[in-house]
């Protein structure tokens, strides 16, 4: 700021000298009187183009000086510590834990277009092709989503009506496809099961051998391999997961198993955060940040 100051101060000081310098030269009785006035009007000229620079000037650093204080904000904010891996799991167990727990059944409708239209394209489509006054239906609110829509609706009978028109009507049943969202269920990761079982026999012996799971629907996700044993991964509706949860272990031929609620921490291996993939990551790792 400095140095800002001194040119400045340098540039009146020169400013305030060359208008001097032109006065005189106007006042001078060396010069004929015609040429004094042409002389005087170039010098009125250029003292009008000065008052307007320094305008312009004094317009253009204050909007600098206003971006400028803009971009410390925003860098102050973006400059934040990674997250630790005890913050990433805090945070999925906390999303997993809300995803589990039992919620109020909303009437939703998931529109997407077949030639993979922008989310706005396939609204208006729906909008234009679709009258809800015709249909007597209520539409609490409609959302994009990645390439479609997501459309709410009062009840259950106005989402088939809604579902019904989409695949019948003339317009959209080669344009647009519908179906419900698919809801994700909770998992379980079940310990060291280190003797080899076929899948669907083992989930078949889960439901036997454990009365918390008679009811359960059971999906095997995968069997992950440690120096420990083998894990496995089981998917498993809401009710019946709180239902084993609470005891925390679970019966599987001769042995009692511990198990958890799964959560799959997301890890880059770019920078080797946690919280994002590599295809996502913002970051510039210390190797990138030396080739620069």
């Amino acid at each position: 700021m400095a140095g800002e100051d001194d040119f400045v101060a340098v540039a009146h000081q020169v400013h305030e000298m060359g208008l001097e310098l032109l006065d005189t030269a106007a006042r001078s009785n060396k010069i004929s009187q015609a040429n004094q006035a042409n002389f005087r009007k170039i010098y009125m000229d250029f003292l009008d183009i000065i008052n307007k620079q320094q305008k312009i000037l004094s317009i253009v650093t204050g909007r600098m000086m206003e971006q400028k204080e803009l971009i410390h904000t925003k860098l102050d904010k973006m400059i934040l510590p990674p997250a630790s891996f005890a913050d990433v799991v805090k945070d999925d167990e906390r999303r997993f834990r809300s995803r589990s727990r039992p919620r109020k059944k909303k009437n939703t409708l998931l529109v997407y277009s077949k030639d993979e239209a922008e989310s706005k394209k396939v609204k208006d489509k729906i909008q234009k092709s679709i009258d809800p006054f015709k249909l007597k239906i209520g539409i609490r609110s409609v959302k994009n989503v990645k390439k479609g829509i997501l459309i709410e609706c009062n009840s259950d009978n106005d989402l088939n009506k809604l579902s019904n028109e989409i695949e019948c009507n003339e317009t959209l049943k080669n344009e647009c496809e519908a179906h419900l969202p698919k809801k994700v269920n909770p998992k379980i990761i079940i310990y060291r099961v280190s003797e080899p079982f076929d899948v669907d026999d083992g989930l078949k012996k889960l439901k036997e051998q454990n009365t918390e799971l008679e009811e359960a629907e059971l999906i095997h996700e995968y069997l992950q391999s440690t120096k420990f044993g083998t894990n496995w991964i089981i998917s498993i509706e809401p009710k019946s997961f709180f239902k084993i949860m609470k005891i925390g272990k679970i019966n599987f031929g001769w042995q009692r198993y511990n198990i958890r609620d799964y959560i799959r921490i997301k890890q880059c291996y770019k920078c080797y955060r946690f919280g994002h993939l590599a295809k996502f990551c913002k970051n510039i790792g210390e190797k990138e940040k030396n080739d620069l």
